[in-house]
């Protein structure tokens, strides 16, 4: 049996999601958050302006740390350093703690006018996103090595 390239970058990305995921990310678009995976949406605003969650997922050095397969469409995967993983795990901490900081609470306000809904609803989602991060963070960090498979979606 011979593949395309494109074929062959389908059934690569295939093994990534049975690798990276558990239950191969079933019903990831049901709910935010599941077992193996944190899909961020509106959350990536309140993430996307922290300096830590911008360092490691928005700008990184596209060389060090992007896998080069798969390669279909838009879609990338980067490898986290085990340091990039515990800096996640620091960085997340204010994020779950009563109160949530006045400069989170202050962003999560100006949000929430922006896009309509209540505060309380994005708290809650971020809040929801940040244990789901702080959950992978820990168990990736659990392990004795860091493979892709455990870093490279989280």
């Amino acid at each position: 049996m011979f593949l395309s390239p494109g074929e062959l970058d389908g059934v690569i990305e295939g093994v990534m999601h049975v690798l990276c995921f558990e239950n191969t990310a079933d019903f990831s678009l049901v709910t935010p958050v599941g077992p193996s995976w944190v899909v961020l949406d509106i959350e990536l605003a309140v993430f996307g302006d922290l300096d830590w969650f911008r360092a490691i997922f928005l700008d990184p050095n596209p060389e060090a740390c992007r896998l080069a397969y798969p390669r279909a469409g838009d879609v990338c995967y980067w490898v986290l350093s085990r340091e990039d993983v515990a800096r996640v795990a620091a960085g997340l901490r204010p994020l779950l703690d009563d109160p949530i900081p006045t400069e989170i609470t202050a962003r999560l306000k100006r949000l929430a006018e922006h896009c309509h809904l209540p505060v309380l609803t994005l708290a809650q989602a971020v809040r929801a996103a940040a244990e789901g991060l702080a959950r992978l963070a820990a168990k990736a960090l659990s392990r004795e090595e860091l493979t892709p498979a455990h870093t490279s979606l989280l």
